[in-house]
């Protein structure tokens, strides 16, 4: 990816996720994780646009696992200090998403959904 495609990636990660802060995750990371999902996004299959938001999803959910703040918790109690958290499996809302349309490959007509 060339400097521009990366700066549009910082953005887009920004977008999906306004959570993840240039101070949670400097740009230098998330563009490494941008190219990493680039690179994962085209040997999956994704062509052209939808290759670009593929990539966007994936690189959210690289740079998401990487600086989780534990947003899983499902249930705290301060007097004990007890905590709960919901087991995702590894997973969140933007790898869920970069699945879908991974899955939206197999047919041959990839589709932009919104939920």
């Amino acid at each position: 990816m060339d400097d521009t495609a990366l700066a549009a990636m910082v953005a887009r990660v920004r977008r999906n996720a306004p959570q993840l802060t240039a101070d949670e995750v400097p740009d230098d990371d998330v563009k490494a994780y941008a190219e990493d999902a680039f690179i994962q996004a085209t040997a999956d299959g994704f062509k052209d646009g939808v290759l670009t938001i593929a990539t966007g999803w994936l690189a959210t959910h690289f740079a998401a696992m990487a600086f989780n703040k534990n947003d899983n918790v499902s249930k705290q109690k301060a007097d004990v200090l007890e905590q709960d958290f919901f087991d995702r499996g590894g997973s969140d809302d933007y790898l869920a998403e970069y699945l879908r349309l991974k899955d939206d490959l197999g047919d041959g007509a990839t589709t932009i959904k919104f939920y």
